[in-house]
């Protein structure tokens, strides 16, 4: 619980910051979201994406759970419990 709260106690701030972190928030999503469809739409990443895109996702969320499984310590953990 202790660690619970620590993480708790980072996302303190001072109320009057809220709605500049709101509207950064969500000027950070527009952006992201035009930059991501513009790249989407050009005709060489389209192809890409119409081809490969099922398979492309499996991997990055493959890749990206392993990722977090790694860097949380978790493999490591597993593989100490193997092999003791």
């Amino acid at each position: 619980m202790p660690q619970f709260a620590s993480y708790l106690s980072s996302f303190q701030t001072d109320p009057s910051q809220i709605p500049l972190i709101l509207i950064t928030f969500a000027g950070m999503v527009v952006v992201f979201w035009e930059l991501g469809f513009r790249l989407a739409t050009l005709p060489v990443i389209a192809g890409v994406l119409e081809k490969w895109g099922r398979h492309l996702t499996v991997v990055v969320y493959i890749l990206l759970g392993g990722y977090i499984l790694w860097d949380n310590g978790t493999i490591h953990q597993l593989l100490r419990w193997l092999w003791t």
